[in-house]
């Protein structure tokens, strides 16, 4: 099966070269991968540095004014021509695995909607490995896809922040996923996103509450966003 990277870029002019390279670099045959990056309206050089990529046969590049990361997500997912759809925002980056070990499992069961791992989470040069009990404790980036699935939901709401927990609210008893105990991808953290500001994240687990009153547990469960606010070797 096909598989499309999709690359939300905003203004990742130094980060994007280093999440487009561990893209392309996926231990995947090429002719079964593609990878497609959403310019979101940047206004830095980060067109120039996806232009660098140009000329490489199984990437593609989708300009659009700045609409946001849901928008940006469901223009990739338009756009795309996998049977698979995975993630990766422009700061952040794939181990040369991810794509052969969760196709993988796509691929062998039917029956298996998305597929999840462990992950490396970054801050400030240290490093701690993330292993998520349920797709709640994740993050968006590394979930791997069925195209149609998604495409028959009605891909991501544009209206909230949590586009991704909002999706696996909505198809909870519905969709199947699969966990991989193995780190496949490194999610880079720092100040600037909007992850790391508390009172955007207190706000849209309000807005997930609001939309989805009668599934309160599974909303407990959505990871913590805090940074560590010291740090030695690890976090």
């Amino acid at each position: 099966m096909k598989v499309s990277i999709i690359i939300r870029a905003f203004n990742n002019e130094k980060t994007l070269e280093r999440a487009i390279k561990s893209s392309l670099g996926q231990n995947y045959p090429e002719e079964d991968f593609e990878v497609v990056v959403v310019n979101d309206g940047s206004t830095d050089k980060t067109l120039e540095i996806i232009k660098k990529f140009a000329s490489v046969k199984n990437l593609r590049i989708v300009n659009q004014e700045n609409q946001g990361h849901a928008q940006a997500a469901n223009t990739g997912i338009l756009s795309s021509q996998g049977d698979y759809i995975v993630f990766l925002d422009g700061d952040d980056e794939f181990d040369p695995d991810l794509l052969s070990q969760e196709a993988e499992v796509l691929d062998s069961s039917s029956s298996v909607d998305f597929v999840y791992c462990d992950y490396i989470e970054e801050y400030k040069g240290n490093k701690k490995t993330v292993s998520p009990k349920n797709i709640f404790e994740s993050v968006m980036i590394g979930v791997m896809m069925r195209r149609k699935r998604v495409l028959d939901e009605g891909l991501y709401n544009p209206n909230i922040t949590f586009i991704e927990y909002d999706l696996f609210l909505r198809t909870l008893g519905k969709w199947n996923g699969q966990h991989i105990n193995k780190s496949l991808f490194t999610y880079h953290r720092d100040t600037q996103s909007i992850t790391a500001k508390q009172s955007k994240v207190i706000a849209g687990i309000k807005e997930l509450e609001e939309l989805h009153p009668n599934k309160l547990i599974e909303i407990s469960q959505i990871r913590s966003y805090l940074l560590p606010k010291s740090h030695g070797k690890s976090y």
